[in-house]
């Protein structure tokens, strides 16, 4: 993948040589375009890995000062059957 990513470039720009530019230029906008989509999705993930993170290490100090924690099934009404 690594090779693919430094080479493609390479062959894009030797194959743009023969492309009408609007062609060429419609490719570059797509690219960037595409490049800024994924720089926002990878920072936005980060930041709820963070907050889960954060979320995590809160309910681990909750649970570490009441060791003893109701279990919300237990609170269920029974449903009769007839």
């Amino acid at each position: 993948m690594q090779m693919v990513g430094k080479v493609m470039p390479i062959f894009f720009g030797f194959i743009s040589w023969t492309l009408p530019t609007g062609l060429v230029v419609y490719f570059l906008t797509g690219n960037i375009f595409r490049i800024g989509q994924q720089a926002l999705i990878v920072k936005l993930d980060d930041r709820e890995e963070v907050k889960k993170e954060d979320k995590n290490e809160e309910d681990n100090e909750d649970s570490q000062s009441n060791p003893i924690q109701e279990d919300p099934r237990k609170n269920r009404k029974k449903r009769r059957r007839k």
